[in-house]
Formats: C-alpha cells, sequence, structure tokens
C-alpha cells in the first residue's frame, strides 16, 4: 500500500473544493448544496448574541443576586411546609399555579424533544445527500432523499442511541455531585463563601476528571463517525454497526494516521476560525448580525461559508480514497469507448425507498 499522507488528502479536498463551486460558478447549485450543508449541520452554527445587557447597573446586578440567595436559602433552609410550597411562596405564586407552570413546562420541553427527533433525523439524511452531491458534483435533493432513507434511518438510529448512553453516563456522574447540598446550603445560610472540606473537594475534582474524559471520549466518537463511518456507510451499503466495525478494523492497523488527521483537522479549524473572524471584523461584524437571527441568519452563513464545509466534508472522504479501492468512493473513471464493460456510476449504498 503506498503512504498515506493527510497534507496530500487536504490538497485534493482543496482542489476539489474548488472545482465543485468555483469552476464553473453557479448560483443555484450553491444554494442548494448551501441547503443540504445548512441542514446536515444544523444546530452545530451558534448563533444566540445578547447585545442589551452591556450597559445594565452593576449595582441592580448585585441587588438581584443578592435576592435570588435570598429566596434560594428560603427555598432549601426554610421549615414552613415541603420545598414545593416553599418555592411558591418565594415565587408569590399560589402552589396550583406553580403545578400549572411546571405542568406547561412539562410540555413545552416533551415539544422540545420531538423537534429534536425530528431535526437529528434529517440531519442524518443530508449528511447522505450532501456528501453525494459532492462525489457526483451535483446539486439534488429529491433522488438522494429516496436513495439514502436505510442509511440514514440506520445513522439517526445510532446517533440516539449514543444520545441516551451519553445522558445517562453523565447523569450517572452527577449522582456524587449530592455530597455537595450540605455544603451548598451552608453558604447559603451564611450568605458568604465557605471553604469545602477535603471530601468535597476530592469529589468534585473527581467527579469532575471523569466528566472530561467522558466528554472527550464521545466528542471524539461524533468526530469519527462524521469524518470516516458515514464515507463507509455510503460506498459499502453498511449499516452504522457494521461500518463501525470496518472503519475499527482500520484504524486499528493505521492508528498514526488519523492521529495525525486529528492534529491537521484541529490546526485547519483554528485557521478557518481566524479567517472567519477576520472576515467579520472587516465587514463590521455582519456575520454576528446575521447569527443573531434565528435560522435565517444561519443559513445565510451556511451559504456563505460553504467552502469551508465542502473543504472539510472532502477531507475526511479524501484520506479514505488512500486506502484502496475499498474505501475510495469517487466515481471510476470512463472507460474508453471501444470497451462494452458498463462503468459504474452509483455507489452501492443507494437505497430506494
Amino acid at each position: 500500500m503506498k503512504e498515506i499522507s493527510c497534507m496530500n488528502a487536504a490538497e485534493s479536498a482543496w482542489r476539489k473544493m474548488v472545482l465543485i463551486l468555483f469552476k464553473p460558478f453557479d448560483f443555484a447549485k450553491w444554494i442548494t448544496l448551501g441547503f443540504c450543508a445548512w441542514i446536515a449541520y444544523l444546530g452545530e452554527i451558534r448563533g444566540h448574541f445578547n447585545f442589551s445587557s452591556f450597559g445594565d447597573n452593576h449595582s441592580k446586578h448585585k441587588e438581584k443576586i443578592n435576592a435570588f440567595i435570598n429566596a434560594l436559602n428560603q427555598i432549601f433552609n426554610g421549615d414552613s411546609g415541603n420545598i414545593f410550597t416553599r418555592t411558591a411562596e418565594q415565587c408569590h405564586i399560589s402552589v396550583n399555579l406553580l403545578t400549572g407552570i411546571c405542568a406547561g413546562i412539562a410540555v413545552v420541553f416533551f415539544i422540545i424533544i420531538v423537534i429534536s427527533l425530528v431535526l437529528a433525523w434529517l440531519k442524518s439524511r443530508f449528511k447522505f445527500i450532501l456528501l453525494d452531491n459532492l462525489i457526483h458534483d451535483r446539486a439534488e435533493i429529491a433522488g438522494p432523499w429516496r436513495k439514502f432513507k436505510i442509511c440514514g434511518n440506520s445513522a439517526f438510529l445510532w446517533r440516539l442511541v449514543l444520545c441516551l448512553i451519553s445522558m445517562a453516563i453523565f447523569m450517572l456522574l452527577l449522582i456524587p455531585a449530592f455530597s455537595m447540598l450540605p455544603w451548598l446550603k451552608s453558604m447559603l445560610a451564611a450568605k458568604a463563601w465557605l471553604k469545602p472540606d477535603d471530601t468535597v473537594i476530592d469529589c468534585m475534582v473527581i467527579d469532575g476528571l471523569f466528566v472530561l474524559a467522558f466528554g472527550l471520549f464521545f466528542a471524539l466518537v461524533k468526530f469519527f463517525f462524521e469524518q470516516f463511518v458515514v464515507p463507509v456507510m455510503y460506498w459499502s451499503n453498511l449499516k452504522a454497526i457494521e461500518a463501525w466495525k470496518k472503519f475499527l478494523a482500520l484504524a486499528k492497523v493505521n492508528l498514526s494516521t488519523f492521529i495525525r488527521y486529528i492534529l491537521l483537522y484541529i490546526v485547519f479549524s483554528l485557521m478557518a476560525v481566524g479567517a472567519i473572524i477576520i472576515a467579520v471584523l472587516a465587514t463590521c461584524c455582519i456575520g454576528f448580525i446575521l447569527l443573531a437571527i434565528p435560522l435565517v441568519g444561519t443559513f445565510v452563513v451556511t451559504v456563505l461559508l460553504l467552502p469551508v464545509f465542502v473543504f472539510f466534508r472532502l477531507f475526511g472522504v479524501e484520506l479514505l480514497a488512500q486506502f484502496g479501492s475499498e474505501y475510495n468512493i469517487h466515481l471510476p473513471p470512463p472507460l474508453p469507448q471501444t470497451q462494452a464493460i458498463p462503468t459504474q456510476t452509483e455507489p452501492p449504498a443507494l437505497n430506494a425507498s
């Protein structure tokens, strides 16, 4: 096998990004690919900025903080009724109204979960639609939407299971935090900072290290899935678990290559962020203003930054292609007209609904 080069993968990804988006430039194609990237990365572009609080009076903030601390002290350390009734009392509302508010919050929370699941399902399907369009240098939605039904649904289920597992682990890691409750209650009662005892400090440090370790682990799992497992699913017509097995077998014998890829990916990401910040400052922070507009702003920003999204999507694909035809999801070159053997123009992952 020839030497695997992450830099060659980056150069190839850059060249193909330029060819797809600029040679020639097609506005309709750009918008369609931008829409696919917007859905595929929906929620991963943050656009929440608050410009209203910079001029607030510091003393007013201090009064609000003191009032909030006093209310918490009464809720946790008060002796009238239970914690629910004390909460209603501190909020100056009736218990029935607080019950209704809690029920309303539960309904809103349920709606948010349903919407999040629908968006996650759409994102999973559009990951393959975007990849298919970049591989074939086209801009279609309807056809790939039907073809990648099985792969998209498998990716969605895998992400859902991973999310549930990660939530369960982090909830378990929160259990040791209950040992801090007596310390927090004592600070609320004293309305001052109190040094925690050694047991609380040890618990906080150990729990924090576990949270950091698991957070890094799940971040790497998500990264490898997006960069490599999705292309393996696309080309080999595999579901998520089978694609993971195939990728892990490859990564096991090429660990140093994938470590170099992660480091180079971080470097390119920092370079991209720096270039974007310079561009935003040069345009009088118009980009930040756009991000402050829900959905529409993120769509506009995604379209404007489409070359960045395309490059990073193709980066992992180009690295996989160097491991041989089994991982090369590019179209084969056309055969001479004298040959009667038909060429394969679609990857076998095209799943009809």
